[in-house]
């Protein structure tokens, strides 16, 4: 005490009581709010995802930079890690992949029962976040979490607004206000879906805030129980003054005197910044005590009412709420329904799994919390009829289950799309019919599809074509009802969304044929309706004698009409004919042989009366031409007849970078195979790389933005025309440098990057080393595409001293991340330089910062590429597959290291079972075996390959509906495999030919 008085008087000797002293005592003062006891060890992390706009982040980062600037403790970094464009999926799981440490994650955005916004790729939805939460891999960083704001309308259900509208449908009802305003908003989901999702929010049996709070067991979770304030009402500003009333909280339990402001003053004072600052640490860090838990929380709630002359700052909106974590709480069945999922959804075994299942069936508690695990389980068993039926019978056996599920369907606010869904969920686990409940859904169903409803509004066309295809495949709309409904239509627009329907749900509609022509006969077919109805007989499945007296009706119309100007749907007709590659009618191509010439004639009529350099005249010839290439192989001989004509009309005109470009485009699309993602040219369209050949320079020199095009132009003639290549990338490099578009200097580096993917290059030395040279002194290092420069210089054989150069500026990059670190690493051992450097630089690598939980599976993955940089790659891949906290992607190399070994095939075997067999072997593992390993570690032995597929696929199959989506992309993209060896990977592991993307 007596050096506390001392200290103090030669303050006041000095003069300096007046503000330094007074900072010091409130300093000393707010530091007892939290304790050094309590203080974090590491810095914690805050994690913004935001999708909609980044202010609120922005606001925040200001905030807590501000007052750590003033306390001089800078114990807490704020960062955002969406990037714009970016699925927010991918976010996730690159935060997850790159073991980054979040305290505290905040997801902001439109809220629909999934995030969404301008900056995002796409939506983030409870489902995955629910799904992926039990991964084995991903766990750790959802339980790291110990606060979570869910920044958005109803991101924690709508219990007011479910008890204040009993009688209004509220699914239907957002997903119609919302759908109508949704590409204001920028949401990439259809109405359909936002339905569905607004079904979650709206779920008053199974808690929609429970599905986060089991999700992120540890975490204090923050949200909104209505409409969330907008921009208008500073919702940037809703961290700080969350952090500002927890602070308060904390100083008056305290019994502490520090005065804080409104945290947006222009100062902020060292004890209060403290103040702040110990807020914050408090609401990242687990609860410490009941009193720091209900700080957090009321803190939140105070943020809702503001009250400035109590102190109280926030956003003058009530309709929120906060909950505590769910581990330490006393809901016992919330944490039961979350390790019960868990185990189910991960078990090892089916009998495991069937297990767990029943123990979920023999409670109706737990049914109600974990329905859409369930959901998920039964979805999932639909691919595997022996599992499907011991899964069906087990929930139908469950009367709890049933009991539950048509309590479900008697919901007012479960919305159409949940009602029909659930209504085949109750027919498929029991196998009846409840009558009463299909008349309601039935009626609903219809007075939504006879609403009228503009023709051009694609929102509601697609939401009522998903409709009918819903109902046709829940058996819940005969071919009969179908045409009563078409004759009951008020206006043309549900003809519209019937032919949608065909085209795009052709495998479940009844009678398509029939169906087609009772709307012939009952609506006028013009103008869009036309080209729908001929599009609609492409995707049907047999030819309907019908089809051809439509047909010629609609071109006897059409052709008896003067020329239109473009956009009425007159002459898309000519277009849509021709995509029928499935149907491969040829009574269709009869009619286009009989109406071709009248087609050019009618086209020539009109330039002449518009004079040759009408450009509606152009694109009907390039409509023309592109309609014509993408006939089926039936009538080539016609279509490259017609092909020719156009393409000799514009070269003797005259071409200029527009029709040029317009041209090329339809030749290209002609020629690039989607599903394969390849360029295949039939030897009879010689004629293709002939024009390419004779207009490459021009091409290249056209001004638009078609970059897809002037990309394929370099694909065609590394691959076909190598005496070209050099002139076409240096024209496109010139033209970069003069423009300064970032999006026009990343077409070449893509172009390499891609000729790495897909192997096209057989000679790799496309471009010369001086040209090689000037176009590596403009790409960053930091650059996402710099290794592909990499890997080009290496396979392109230039110098060693180029090489070098390339590889230390890589190495040198300010973020050399984990990935690139790999990439670099494998292009190492590929590469030429001597056995001693490449040594020396794995060495490096291994020991880089950088290096983490990915560098044994690049490690052992290098050792595939270059087994001589290692002494003994069995022994090593014993090593990293011995040590359970390895990730999984390990062992899905080392059974790759030991199915190309030269063990003898008995070993092989034996090593490669006892990795699949155990618990650790994820679908991670099994994902790293697709053949895309094949472009990063350059395996030849195909034979070999096979054979540890074959040895796998006896042991585990694919799971995850994404990855199989992966698999069958990248077994459809392998050039290394035979067709055969293709259709022995899908029997394998039970692959779809193609990916079905239009919900069948």
């Amino acid at each position: 005490m007596f050096r506390s008085r001392a200290f103090l008087s030669a303050i006041l000797l000095f003069g300096l009581f007046s503000q330094q002293a007074q900072a010091f005592m409130g300093l000393t003062q707010a530091l007892l709010l939290l304790p050094a006891s309590q203080l974090p060890k590491a810095k914690l992390t805050l994690c913004y995802i935001s999708l909609n706009n980044d202010r609120e982040f922005i606001e925040t980062k200001a905030f807590i930079d501000k007052i750590q600037a003033i306390t001089g403790k800078n114990l807490v970094e704020v960062t955002e890690f969406q990037k714009k464009g970016q699925s927010p999926e991918q976010t996730v799981r690159d935060l997850i992949q790159n073991k980054v440490v979040c305290n505290g994650l905040v997801i902001s955005g439109h809220h629909t029962g999934a995030f969404g916004g301008a900056r995002s790729g796409g939506s983030l939805s409870i489902d995955f976040l629910e799904r992926i939460s039990c991964e084995a891999d991903s766990s750790k960083w959802f339980l790291n979490i110990q606060s979570l704001w869910l920044q958005g309308c109803r991101t924690l259900g709508a219990t007011t607004e479910l008890q204040q509208q009993q009688n209004m449908d509220l699914a239907n009802f957002h997903g119609a206000r919302v759908g109508a305003v949704r590409e204001a908003d920028h949401l990439q989901q259809g109405q359909w879906d936002l339905v569905n999702e607004f079904a979650n929010v709206l779920d008053s049996e199974t808690p929609y805030a429970s599905r986060f709070m089991k999700s992120f067991s540890h975490a204090k979770i923050f949200g909104w129980t209505e409409t969330a304030p907008g921009e208008k009402a500073s919702s940037d500003k809703s961290l700080p003054y969350h952090i500002h009333n927890v602070a308060l909280q904390l100083v008056s339990s305290s019994g502490q005197t520090i005065k804080l402001s409104n945290p947006f003053a222009p100062k902020i004072s060292p004890a209060a910044a403290q103040a702040y600052q110990d807020a914050l640490v408090t609401i990242l860090m687990p609860p410490r005590t009941v009193k720091t838990l209900k700080a957090s929380l009321e803190g939140w709630k105070l943020h809702g009412s503001p009250d400035p002359s109590k102190g109280i700052y926030g956003l003058y909106n009530s309709k929120l709420n906060a909950h505590p974590p769910l581990v330490g709480s006393e809901d016992t069945w919330l944490l039961k329904t979350r390790d019960l999922e868990c185990k189910v959804r991960n078990a090892s075994t089916f009998e495991v799994k069937m297990s767990h299942l029943k123990s979920i069936l023999a409670d109706e508690r737990l049914i109600a919390l974990s329905f859409y695990t369930l959901r998920d389980i039964l979805r999932k068993a639909d691919r595997d009829t022996a599992q499907s039926k011991i899964i069906r019978e087990t929930m139908a056996a469950s009367t709890k289950l049933t009991s539950f599920l048509k309590m479900k369907l008697s919901s007012k606010h479960l919305g159409i799309v949940r009602k029909v869904e659930y209504f085949a969920f109750v027919r498929d686990v029991t196998g009846e019919i409840n009558q009463e409940l299909y008349t309601v859904i039935k009626k609903e169903a219809w007075d939504l599809l006879l609403q009228p409803a503009d023709a051009a509004n694609y929102t509601v066309r697609d939401f009522k074509s998903r409709l009918i295809a819903e109902l046709a495949r829940s058996k819940m709309l005969s071919y009969e009802e179908l045409v009563e409904l078409i004759n009951k239509a008020p206006d043309k627009s549900l003809v519209a969304v019937c032919l949608s329907a065909i085209q795009n749900y052709s495998t479940i509609m009844p009678n398509v044929g029939q169906l087609l022509t009772q709307i012939e006969r009952r609506w006028p077919i013009e103008g869009d309706l036309a080209s729908q109805m001929i599009s609609a007989i492409g995707y049907s499945r047999t030819w309907n004698p019908d089809f051809e007296r439509i047909v010629k009706n609609l071109y006897r119309k059409i052709l008896s009409t003067p020329a239109q100007a473009p956009g009425n749907g007159k002459w898309s007709v000519f277009q849509s004919l021709f995509y029928n590659r499935e149907a491969r009618f040829p009574e269709l191509t009869e009619i286009f042989v009989k109406y071709r010439d009248d087609q050019l004639a009618i086209i020539d009529k009109k330039s002449q009366e518009l004079g040759p350099n009408d450009p509606y005249t152009e694109s009907l010839r390039t409509t023309l031409l592109g309609a014509s290439l993408a006939t089926p192989e039936i009538d080539l001989a016609v279509a490259d007849s017609t092909a020719k004509s156009i393409i000799a009309y514009f070269e003797k005109k005259g071409l200029t970078a527009q029709n040029i470009h317009n041209i090329a485009s339809q030749l290209f699309s002609s020629v690039y195979d989607q599903s394969r993602f390849t360029i295949v040219i039939p030897p009879n369209r010689q004629y293709i790389l002939d024009f390419v050949s004779r207009n490459a320079e021009l091409i290249a020199q056209s001004e638009t933005n078609g970059n897809h095009i002037r990309n394929t132009l370099l694909r065609l003639c590394a691959r076909y025309s190598p005496q070209k290549h050099e002139r076409v990338v240096e024209i496109i490099f010139r033209q970069a440098q003069v423009s300064g578009s970032e999006m026009d200097k990343k077409i070449i580096p893509d172009f390499i990057r891609s000729s790495e993917w897909t192997n096209w290059g057989k000679q790799p030395n496309y471009i010369s080393e001086t040209l090689f040279k000037s176009i590596l002194a403009t790409i960053p290092p930091e650059a996402d595409y710099f290794s592909g420069f990499a890997k080009y210089a290496t396979d392109a054989g230039y110098n060693l001293s180029i090489v070098r150069n390339l590889y230390s500026r890589f190495e040198r990059s300010s973020d050399l991340n984990e990935n690139k670190l790999c990439m670099l690493m494998m292009a190492y051992g590929k590469s030429k330089l001597s056995l001693e450097e490449r040594k020396a630089a794995i060495q490096r690598f291994q020991r880089h910062p950088s290096a983490g939980h990915l560098m044994p599976a690049c490690t052992l993955m290098t050792a595939i590429i270059a087994p001589d940089l290692f002494q003994n790659v069995i022994a090593l891949a014993d090593q990293y597959t011995s040590t359970p906290e390895h990730e999984p992607y390990v062992r899905g190399v080392a059974v790759l290291v030991y199915g190309l070994s030269d063990l003898p095939a008995p070993q092989r075997t034996a090593k490669i079972e006892s990795i699949v067999r155990s618990n650790a072997f994820t679908g991670d593992s099994l994902q790293v075996l697709s053949p895309s390993l094949m472009v990063y570690t350059g395996i030849s032995n195909m034979e070999r390959y096979m054979e540890v597929l074959r040895t796998v696929a006896a042991h585990r199959q694919i799971e995850d509906e994404e990855k199989i989506k992966q698999w069958v992309w990248t077994v459809n993209s392998a050039e290394k495999l035979s067709e055969a060896q293709k259709a022995e990977i899908r029997r394998l592991f039970q692959l779809p030919e193609k990916v079905n993307t239009d919900g069948n």
